[in-house]
């Protein structure tokens, strides 16, 4: 049963084998694999140096606390640090232009969309209910968490309104994760910029894009589908979410559109859209 069996998807068996294959290629070449002992609940971390040049310094989470996969900070952990790998590669073989362009196409095609669905899976899997995360654009140009019936989330709104609350705002909270791992890499660590800059830059783009939704007063063309199995397990991140903050015992529904929104609810996704624009406000997107 999809409500109580949490299912591992085929992202997460990609994830895996990438990791397992980034460990012997590091342990092939001339990096070193050394211990890195943390104070949070991470059980198994590994860091890579190089041995005569630091070059990539990322570590890779093996087992988190609650030890279900995945954790989101485990599978943004892992995401990242096979970007690190695969974009110093890039670099290393390629030139700049073609290696940019392929970096590029990582973060928005493949890295926003996964990590992102997944940000909102590990919610439910930390709730102990089911689901399948389809991290790739279908028709209507969306990703989807699918597989968990209405009344499934009828019972976590019910029973626990603040998860139900983080599981629409969760992608954005992978994102913006993401984005400071980047940040921090790029200022402390001895990373080319250029390394970073594509997935700093997917990741602002990814917060901005939701929130000004609500500026515009945009709505996506999504119509709840007829099988509830098949349906997105949000909708609108925003939109939901601000709308059950103010009425979580109004009827359920999972696509919110912006005209069903009360005045109350209305301002506060303006008020959330205006000071989205303060991500402009860094730095790192302009040197």
């Amino acid at each position: 049963m999809f409500n109580h069996i949490p299912k591992l998807n085929l992202s997460c068996l990609i994830v895996f084998i990438l990791c397992l294959l980034s460990f012997e290629i590091v342990t092939a070449s001339k990096y070193q694999i050394e211990p890195l002992s943390q104070k949070d609940t991470t059980q198994s971390i590994a860091n890579f140096q190089s041995s005569h040049e630091i070059k990539i310094r990322t570590s890779f989470i093996l087992i988190d606390d609650p030890a279900r996969l995945y954790t989101m900070r485990q599978y943004s952990q892992n995401y990242f640090g096979i970007y690190l790998l695969l974009a110093n590669s890039a670099h290393e073989t390629f030139k700049f232009k073609p290696a940019a362009y392929f970096l590029f196409g990582v973060s928005s095609i493949l890295g926003v969309p996964l990590t992102h669905e997944e940000g909102h899976r590990s919610v439910l899997t930390y709730k102990d209910i089911g689901s399948i995360s389809r991290p790739y654009f279908n028709s209507k140009g969306a990703a989807y968490v699918q597989g968990v019936s209405d009344n499934s989330l009828i019972d976590l709104r019910a029973n626990d309104l603040p998860n139900y609350i983080r599981l629409h705002t969760a992608g954005l909270e992978s994102d913006y994760m993401l984005s400071l791992r980047a940040e921090k890499h790029m200022a402390f660590n001895s990373h080319n910029h250029k390394l970073l800059y594509f997935e700093y830059f997917m990741r602002r783009l990814s917060l901005l894009q939701y929130y000004l939704t609500g500026l515009f007063e945009y709505d996506f063309d999504l119509i709840e589908e007829s099988n509830e199995l098949k349906r997105d397990i949000v909708g609108h991140d925003v939109y939901g979410a601000i709308k059950h903050i103010h009425r979580p015992n109004d009827e359920f529904k999972r696509y919110i559109q912006y005209d069903e929104l009360t005045e109350e609810e209305k301002s506060m996704i303006k008020r959330v859209g205006w000071r989205s624009l303060l991500n402009l406000g860094s730095p790192f997107l302009f040197f």
